[in-house]
């Protein structure tokens, strides 16, 4: 309180000074909701950082959805790509703006080997998101229920040969069969 007090008496720097270190402790809540709703235009980038030092998925997920252009940080992208959480490098791709989403974050998804995550990129992320490493990613895990399903739910040019040729592989005849009677 003292030093808050005497910031308050003092120059801007020290109410910078303050702001900075509260930022820096703040909980990712209250960090998002100060990046949507606050005239926060110089200190945005305390913002933007403080965030990014949280490492909440969640948080980072939501700013990269809902902080406007001005506000939003390549600090913000590359925090939740170092989360390496799966669900939410998914979300971004299926809900950030351009702008916003970066060809690392697709990548980021492809490393963590999530087979389910990968699947509902294949299937809900726009074209120009979608990369054939995707495919070949949940090619590689080789799980049946997934193979099968990229075939049933991709769009019209996401399924390949190869996934096809890695569902026969798996010789699983439950989806073996099913994909002969769709």
């Amino acid at each position: 309180m003292y030093i808050a007090g005497k910031a308050h008496l003092g120059d801007e720097r020290d109410c910078d000074a303050i702001l900075e270190a509260f930022l820096k402790r703040a909980n990712p809540e209250f960090l998002h909701r100060a990046g949507c709703d606050r005239p926060v235009k110089r200190y945005i980038d305390i913002v933007a950082q403080a965030l990014a030092m949280t490492g909440d998925a969640k948080y980072l997920y939501l700013a990269g959805r809902e902080w406007p252009d001005g506000r939003f940080t390549p600090e913000i992208a590359q925090a939740l790509i170092n989360t390496r959480d799966a669900e939410h490098l998914y979300l971004a791709g299926r809900d950030w703006p351009e702008g916003h989403f970066t060809p690392e974050i697709a990548q980021a998804l492809i490393n963590t080997c999530e087979a389910v995550c990968l699947y509902f990129a294949g299937k809900d992320w726009p074209d120009g998101r979608f990369t054939p490493e995707i495919a070949q990613a949940l090619i590689n895990i080789r799980d049946a229920w997934y193979l099968y399903h990229a075939g049933r739910d991709w769009p019209d040019g996401r399924f390949t040969s190869e996934i096809a040729k890695a569902l026969a592989e798996s010789g699983d005849a439950t989806y073996l069969y099913l994909a002969g009677h769709d």
